[in-house]
């Protein structure tokens, strides 16, 4: 009797720990969300606002190294992969398959999909402002944002995992970047040689690009100050259980 009277007592002590631990994880989660990526994420929005938006002309004035704004559209550029991608990111669909030790009947057991960078190609571009052309050169580890142009190569295999409400078999590719036309906006700094190194290449002009930023912060905020509201539910979900639950 004593036996099970201990078990039963180390079980519910473990179903505490269990919840403390997670309540844990969420607050310190939320926190890193709330109070110093969303914070860092609006000062970078604020920066960004307060960047002139430059000419061609108050470019070739700028000093070598000077931050630049500026947008344009891409034109003239050479196609370096199919769908007329002048410039792209390419990434591969990995699909997690729950195994049976890790499957929990309260959980769902359905794969999985991260789509994993690999291969960023930003080449020389040229961007036409006002009539002018100014040349944007090549670099790497280019970030890419903004409603960008995307084309999906589909792989065949047997793990599959939702991905925009339908299954995608795991070895598919996926395309996104820029095409010619398209309205860019350049964040990046003044070449010693002329021209510019992007740092950052936004799809749409300079007002969507800052309300995007805008709208991460809130994001990164709103997903933390949720995850800190989850933290106390689960601590206490895990107290009631301990409590009240039926031993296993």
């Amino acid at each position: 009797m004593n036996i099970v009277f201990n078990f039963n007592i180390r079980e519910r002590i473990n179903r505490v720990v269990i919840a403390g631990i997670a309540a844990v994880f969420f607050m310190a989660c939320g926190a890193l969300l709330a109070f110093i990526l969303s914070p860092k994420q609006a000062l970078q929005a604020r920066h960004i606002e307060n960047l002139p938006e430059m000419s061609v002309e108050d470019i070739s004035a700028a000093d070598s190294g000077d931050e630049l704004l500026i947008s344009g559209r891409l034109e003239d550029n050479y196609i370096i992969a199919e769908g007329n991608f002048v410039a792209y990111v390419r990434e591969t669909w990995q699909v997690t398959v729950p195994t049976p030790n890790n499957q929990n009947s309260n959980q769902s057991s359905q794969p999985s999909g991260t789509w994993k960078t690999v291969e960023r190609i930003t080449p020389d571009l040229t961007l036409n402002v006002n009539g002018r052309r100014l040349e944007i050169l090549r670099a790497s580890n280019v970030r890419f944002s903004g409603p960008l142009h995307e084309r999906l190569v589909r792989a065949y295999s047997f793990r599959r995992a939702k991905y925009n409400n339908e299954d995608l078999a795991e070895g598919s590719e996926r395309l996104r970047g820029f095409h010619n036309g398209d309205l860019v906006t350049v964040l990046g700094s003044k070449a010693s040689a002329g021209g510019v190194i992007p740092d950052e290449l936004f799809a749409g002009d300079r007002i969507a690009f800052v309300q995007h930023e805008k709208s991460a912060a809130k994001g990164l905020l709103t997903g933390g100050l949720c995850m800190m509201g989850i933290a106390p539910i689960i601590l206490i979900g895990g107290i009631l259980s301990a409590l009240f639950g039926r031993r296993r």
